[in-house]
């Protein structure tokens, strides 16, 4: 039988803020480890999170093909219309390396206009480090 591997969910809070940029957050995470970004959203403002560079990573692979994030309404004992939820993007880190990650808070109609101007952006550095554990005998 195949263990499953836990996948870790980051959120804004968690994540180490960078205090030299705004929007901008670190995390490190090891090799073959999969995680998630999530970021709150509401996509019936005509709003989703975009990943904007999908196409130039070489260090993590995003689980998405599209750039696109799973979006997961809120948990309420009745789906109110408009409730904002979370949308999370899934990734494995391939090797070892910092590489950046661009999330992009875009409108459905100013995309086909290209009118294209993110209301809100999140950089995330990943770098990925492996383990080292050092063992002392005594």
């Amino acid at each position: 039988m195949e263990a499953k591997s836990e996948v870790k969910i980051y959120t804004k809070k968690s994540l180490e803020k960078d205090g030299t940029k705004e929007n901008t957050y670190k995390l490190k995470v090891q090799p073959n480890s999969k995680f998630a970004i999530q970021l709150k959203a509401n996509p019936s403002t005509g709003f989703n999170w975009i990943l904007a560079n999908r196409d130039s990573l070489n260090i993590l692979t995003p689980a998405s093909k599209d750039g696109k994030g799973i979006y997961i309404p809120p948990e309420v004992s009745e789906l109110i219309a408009g409730a904002p939820g979370v949308e999370q993007y899934f990734f494995t880190p391939k090797k070892t390396g910092t590489e950046m990650i661009k999330l992009e808070y875009r409108g459905v109609e100013n995309r086909k206009k290209g009118e294209d101007m993110p209301m809100a952006t999140y950089n995330i550095l990943i770098s990925v480090e492996c383990l080292v554990i050092i063992w002392q005998f005594c």
